[in-house]
């Protein structure tokens, strides 16, 4: 046998071992969200925690994060709705630092319900839950059973996944991860900040829905910016143009203190300077620019 049958012998049986890069397909059931938020809320922080971790440990791997509603309000609701919240769970990776290349985000609506819960079926409140879901998409994970355990950790496995003939191993409990789950104070320097790829920039956009005769509370979950356009001693009378010349008009009270109201919602300072300045500031010169993080609210110059 001659050299070249030799090494072509070779190859073939090293291509023979060789195990494909696995994919897996997953709901994540820790990670919710509030009725018509796209706020990540602090019950799915160990779940992004874990993925993040495991995705940096697997610099090969990519993801798709899909998110998908009930059909419960307007279809091109459920989409606008379902499409921030796959934009928030990637933006949320992105600040863990995942590289943005490597998180896909999608919302389907109510177009890929997973029982008969579809548009005019009379559904109980479990079968609406069961189909509100965030699914990952994983691709090109190494094929050996560790990985796959410890990513079957994060969720239950849809078994839409790429063919296995192993048998799957027991899920165990999610991993523990030691990135601290409270998102930064608002700062200036653009890049700790989530990003949005698609350009959406409004933090709380599902609120902008239905025109308000009044003032929504601004959530206690909110970090990011918005525009306060008055502070008083008592609240506005509901006819202030104040409150009807503004899309959206959120009011946050402290305890004892006077009563603050903003509009416009956004992730980054520039956006939200930008906002004022075109939007607020010929109306309003007295407006100003106010971050939060968590209780904390903090004023910038504009």
């Amino acid at each position: 046998m001659n050299i070249r049958s030799v090494l072509l012998l070779l190859f073939a049986a090293l291509d023979a071992t060789a195990q494909p890069a696995a994919a897996l397909h997953l709901v994540l059931a820790d990670v919710h969200f509030p009725a018509n938020s796209s706020a990540v809320g602090s019950e799915a922080w160990r779940t992004l925690d874990a993925l993040a971790t495991l995705l940096k440990s697997t610099p090969a791997a990519t993801i798709e994060v899909g998110v998908h509603t009930d059909a419960s309000g307007s279809t091109a609701y459920n989409l606008r709705l379902s499409q921030r919240r796959a934009q928030a769970v990637g933006s949320y990776l992105i600040h863990r630092g995942v590289a943005d290349k490597r998180v896909k985000t999608k919302g389907y609506g109510e177009s890929q319900p997973i029982n008969r819960c579809r548009r005019g079926a009379r559904c109980s409140e479990a079968e609406k839950r069961q189909n509100r879901r965030v699914e990952l998409r994983v691709k090109n994970l190494p094929a050996d059973s560790t990985t796959r355990a410890a990513w079957l950790a994060l969720g239950a496995s849809t078994g839409k996944t790429a063919p296995d003939t192993r048998s799957s191993p027991a899920r165990p409990p999610i991993p523990t991860v030691t990135a601290t789950p409270v998102p930064p104070p608002p700062s200036t320097d653009n890049s700790t900040r989530p990003t949005v790829s698609s350009g959406a920039t409004d933090y709380f956009s599902e609120l902008l829905e239905n025109k308000p005769a009044a003032p929504k509370p601004l959530p206690g979950t909110f970090t990011g910016y918005t525009v306060e356009i008055a502070c008083t001693e008592k609240p506005l009378a509901a006819d202030d143009a104040r409150l009807r010349k503004y899309e959206t008009v959120f009011l946050r009270q402290v305890p004892g203190g006077p009563y603050c109201y903003y509009t416009g919602a956004f992730f980054t300072l520039p956006e939200a300077r930008q906002f004022l300045l075109e939007k607020i500031h010929p109306d309003a010169p007295g407006a100003r620019v106010a971050g939060f993080a968590r209780e904390t609210r903090t004023y910038f110059d504009h």
